[in-house]
C-alpha cells in the first residue's frame, strides 16, 4: 500500500477508514468518499505530507544524520506524522458520523461493495482513471484481506 502511496499518491488513512466502515457491510457512497476527501484534503497535503517527507529526508540523506539526537528527532517527527493521521481518523469518523445522521436511514445514492469502494478511495484521491492495472491488484489483495479479517471476526 505504501508503494502506491508514493507512486500514485493513494491517501491509505482514507482506504482504511472507508474499508473500516464497510467491514460490515456498511456502504459507503461515491458521495460520501468525494466529501471525506474534500473535507481532508487540506490537512492531508498541508500538514501530513510536509511532515512524511520531513521524516524520509531525515532518514534518506546522511548530511542529515547526526547520530542518536537526529535520529530521537525524526522520531518525533514520525509521531507527529502519525498524531496528523490520528486526528484525520478521528475527523473522518466525525464526518461520517454526521453525514449519515443527516441522510437518516434512507441514505443518498448506492453504495459502493467494499471492492468498489477501495476503488473509489482510489480515483479520489489520486485522480487517476481508470486505476492502473499495478495498482488494481494491489488493491485487490488489500480488499481480499479486508474480506478475510471480517469473515473471522463474524465467526468468532
Amino acid at each position: 500500500m505504501i508503494a502506491l502511496q508514493d507512486e500514485y499518491n493513494l491517501n491509505i488513512t482514507l482506504l482504511l477508514f472507508v474499508a473500516w466502515v464497510n467491514r460490515d457491510g456498511n456502504a459507503v457512497t461515491r458521495a460520501d468518499i468525494d466529501e471525506l476527501w474534500c473535507g481532508l484534503m487540506a490537512w492531508d497535503s498541508d500538514v501530513i505530507k510536509p511532515l512524511r517527507a520531513v521524516r524520509r529526508r531525515m532518514k534518506s540523506r546522511p548530511d542529515l544524520a547526526f547520530g542518536p539526537t537526529s535520529d530521537a528527532l525524526r522520531g518525533r517527527v514520525k509521531a507527529c506524522e502519525i498524531d496528523g493521521e490520528l486526528i484525520m481518523l478521528d475527523e473522518l469518523d466525525r464526518a461520517h458520523g454526521r453525514r449519515a445522521r443527516s441522510e437518516g436511514d434512507a441514505g443518498c445514492g448506492a453504495g459502493l461493495s467494499l471492492r468498489g469502494a477501495i476503488r473509489q478511495v482510489f480515483v479520489t484521491t489520486t485522480g487517476r482513471t481508470p486505476v492502473p492495472q499495478d495498482a488494481e491488484r494491489v488493491l485487490d489483495h488489500f480488499a481480499s484481506v479486508v474480506e478475510a479479517v471480517a469473515a473471522s471476526a463474524s465467526d468468532s
